[in-house]
């Protein structure tokens, strides 16, 4: 493990931050969705979701929960994309945004078998004119290779990104 990265800042923890945001109040929405690469070794898995959908702020945020299986041999980011469709605006889509996990705290290439690794982040959206009923697709990708992880479900389909919802807003 010495010789991976694990951290974008140095002297950041080597081991999961645990004071990430929690909306422990809410139920966990699971995924049970698996990543994992054909081109380079590692997986992981993202066991499920909490969101907390904020009109007046034009965002959602959402807590991740990820499982540590096999640390990854490159540092994958998130991509996530939000889709919408109502009578007034048509059909409303995000650009994709990228973010490093636990803000770059604690990289991919660390996750050890069993990590818990608990992200929180704020998705920022568009404006849209009445309500919409939102999904989030997640992919995880490697910057500097372009490799998409593949993203096993638990019925066992394969594809590179897993939704998240329907997200009702408001």
């Amino acid at each position: 493990m010495s010789s991976r990265r694990c951290s974008l800042q140095e002297g950041a923890p080597r081991a999961p931050r645990t004071d990430a945001a929690e909306f422990s109040w809410l139920a966990l929405n699971p995924v049970a969705a698996q990543f994992s690469s054909a081109g380079y070794p590692g997986t992981f898995t993202l066991e499920g979701y909490r969101y907390i959908a904020d009109p007046a702020q034009q965002a959602i945020s959402l807590e991740l929960h990820w499982r540590g299986q096999q640390p990854t041999e490159r540092p994958y980011q998130f991509e996530w994309v939000a889709l919408a469709e109502n009578p007034i605006d048509g059909q409303v889509m995000t650009v994709p945004v990228f973010w490093w996990p636990q803000n770059g705290n604690y990289l991919t290439p660390c996750w050890r078998n069993g990590d818990f690794v608990r992200d929180s982040l704020v998705l920022d959206l568009p404006f849209v004119s009445q309500e919409v009923t939102w999904e989030v697709r997640l992919r995880a990708v490697d910057a500097r290779t372009g490799d998409v992880m593949q993203i096993r479900s638990p019925d066992g389909t394969l594809s590179e990104a897993v939704s998240l919802g329907p997200i009702p807003y408001p």
